[in-house]
């Protein structure tokens, strides 16, 4: 127990300092960029995540998942990491064909060609991050330690060189070669650590296959809080910086609530093994906490909204403030989707009921996106993605609570 707090507590200092880093950067880029071009970069930095999604496959629940249980064993983690990389690369390919679609699709992108080059180089640094392999052998602070210090320089070197909107491109630029060199430090102790097996393209097709719908859950599962910015600059560019800076902002309030979940995951599924009625006990504690701990940390920021949008943007995203307070209100309902999701359905291998609960928000925040926000902007947008958290939340609970099997039920005894 006493390992896992220390755990926790380590992760949530990273996490804090890996947030202060963004939020440093957004004033001087806002203004140093202007509204227009920061947006810009914005949209390609949401396409960024949505991709990373995509390179990461999910295997940081279903390879997290398989080398937990063998965390002891040199040569079966060494294969799982063998088949794992063979998968990423194959999928790197892939990525850089919707690199090239969205590029004739999407006009917006094409305003800063350099800086979207260099942001498909920065998605390939982020997908192949060994977290998951951390994760399971319960080291994850090792690679995110290691993360914080290339965001640190990246950060640093940014606000040295970049003074004007000619500039844009060294964002994302700088960002890659910080983090690339990140990257391949950890891969290379974790190739070290573990009794590396062959590659085999076999093996990694197979690997694709068993993973695709954790992969397409967590796809559906960003696309309303991450991927909104680019939905966005697709459905209603004049918009997408006001919503991508109280995106940015509340996204750093949502992610808060990850370091308990990254260090949970692997955990729930040993102790669910030796003792289930423990396994809820623990869950359930989980869940009150860091969902009344969310609705405060919310209530905080909804009453400070216009003054941290003052000092983070500047006068020039004043509207910027209202669309800030509604995304505050899916930060509890966030909450929920972290702790029954990530930690109870997924862990208990109930992966098909999560998938189809984030469906459902999936489609709602889409369909309601295209109603609202070439009309309403951003503020529309914001109204989708709280509509399709709400519908996410209430699927969960659905099957958790009434559908799903009794040793599900976390509220009702």
């Amino acid at each position: 127990m006493r390992r896992h707090l220390t755990n926790v507590a380590s992760l949530y200092g990273l996490q804090i300092a890996t947030l202060v880093l963004p939020l440093v950067l957004l004033p001087f880029l806002t203004r140093r960029l202007g509204p227009d071009v920061w947006g810009v970069l914005a949209v390609q930095s949401s396409l960024s995540v949505l991709m990373a999604v995509v390179l990461e496959f999910g295997f940081g629940f279903g390879a997290t998942r398989q080398a937990a249980a063998v965390r002891d064993d040199r040569r079966a983690l060494g294969t799982i990491v063998s088949d794992l990389l063979v998968a990423r690369a194959q999928i790197a390919v892939a990525v850089a064909a919707v690199w090239v679609l969205v590029w004739f699709a999407v006009p917006l992108v094409q305003q800063e060609p350099v800086a979207y080059v260099f942001t498909y180089f920065l998605t390939l640094a982020q997908g192949f991050s060994p977290a998951w392999f951390f994760q399971a052998v319960g080291r994850l602070p090792f690679v995110l330690t290691r993360d914080l210090a290339a965001r640190v320089s990246s950060t640093v070197i940014i606000v040295i060189i970049v003074h004007d909107p000619s500039q844009a491109w060294l964002v994302p630029a700088v960002q890659f070669a910080s983090l690339a060199v990140s990257t391949a430090i950890t891969n290379n102790t974790m190739l070290r650590e573990v009794e590396r097996g062959r590659f085999s393209v076999a093996r990694g097709l197979v690997m694709l296959r068993e993973n695709v719908h954790l992969c397409l859950n967590r796809l559906v599962l960003v696309i309303a809080p991450m991927g909104n910015t680019f939905l966005l600059g697709a459905l209603s560019p004049g918009s997408v910086a006001v919503y991508a800076a109280a995106e940015r902002t509340a996204g750093a309030t949502r992610s808060l609530l990850s370091p308990v979940s990254q260090v949970a995951f692997p955990e729930i599924v040993l102790l669910f093994g030796a003792d289930p009625v423990r396994a809820k006990v623990v869950v359930r504690r989980i869940l009150v906490g860091l969902v009344l701990g969310s609705a405060v940390m919310a209530g905080v920021l909804w009453f400070l909204a216009d003054v941290i949008v003052a000092i983070l943007f500047g006068s020039a995203f004043a509207e910027t403030a209202g669309v800030f307070r509604i995304l505050l209100v899916s930060v509890p309902l966030f909450a929920i989707v972290q702790v029954l999701g990530l930690q109870w359905l997924l862990p208990l291998r109930h992966d098909r009921a999560f998938f189809i609960s984030t469906v459902l928000g999936a489609i709602t925040n889409i369909a309601l996106a295209a109603a609202l926000a070439p009309a309403h902007g951003a503020m529309g947008m914001a109204w989708a993605l709280l509509a399709s958290e709400t519908a996410l939340v209430v699927g969960i609970l659905i099957y958790t609570e009434f559908v799903g099997p009794s040793y599900l039920r976390i509220l009702r005894r």
